[in-house]
């Protein structure tokens, strides 16, 4: 099956439409931030784990942590006062956990951010500011990009960062260069599918900030058939 390039670039029309408004909202909140949390779980965790390595090798003043939600409310950190900004992220905007992290959070002076699909789901309900990349089968990368613009912001706003309008030419350009991706390595992709098939274990390596990549592919992605998982 040959790949539609289109289709992709499809996928990431609701992130494209929230990028500027997501990076002036970091920009908008910048001064006012000293600490970042990250609450998530599943993929939407992971994606958190390369914005905190990336904001811990840009930002000399920004403290950065990530919690899965449950961890965060036992926790329940005790700077959760207004110099902080809470970015909650779920996929479907239903998962438990995270929305109970939100309602946690409903009257405590932090600022809340949450990052989903539908902005009509218990996720979207439960926060005063969201950002939505509508239904899209990419919503690991999508989710991804609009967190990577509200932090560029910050970065601008309170470090002087002086790459702030490349982050978002980029993230403009993300889809289509995802899109060439897979059209460039679809005919490879197929053998390899072939030659590996059968095999037991698949291996997934990675470091720094591409590892979350690596890990979600590994952990998330369904592999048909199930021969990695049986014994022979």
């Amino acid at each position: 099956m040959r790949v539609d390039c289109s289709e992709i670039e499809e996928r990431f029309a609701g992130a494209l439409v929230e990028l500027d408004a997501a990076m002036d909202f970091g920009r908008t909140v910048g001064q006012d931030v000293e600490r970042i949390y990250m609450v998530a779980c599943g993929s939407a965790n992971r994606s958190m784990l390369g914005l905190k390595y990336w904001i811990e090798h840009f930002s000399p003043s920004i403290e950065v942590r990530r919690y899965f939600p449950a961890e965060f409310m036992t926790q329940n950190p005790p700077r959760l006062d207004d110099r902080t900004l809470v970015l909650l992220a779920s996929k479907s905007g239903t998962t438990p956990e995270t929305v109970a992290a939100a309602e946690f959070l409903r009257d405590r002076e932090c600022r809340v951010v949450a990052f989903t699909q539908l902005g009509d789901k218990p996720l979207g309900r439960a926060v005063a500011e969201r950002f939505t990349v509508w239904e899209s089968s990419e919503s690991f990368a999508a989710l991804s990009m609009l967190m990577l613009s509200v932090v560029g912001g910050i970065l601008v706003a309170r470090d002087g960062w002086p790459h702030g309008e490349a982050l978002l030419s980029s993230l403009r350009r993300l889809p289509g260069a995802i899109a060439q991706a897979a059209s460039v390595n679809d005919g490879r992709a197929a053998e390899e599918a072939r030659l590996y098939a059968n095999d037991r274990v698949l291996y997934h390596v990675a470091a720094g900030p591409c590892f979350p990549t690596a890990y979600v592919f590994g952990a998330f992605v369904p592999w048909l058939p199930l021969t990695c998982c049986k014994r022979r």
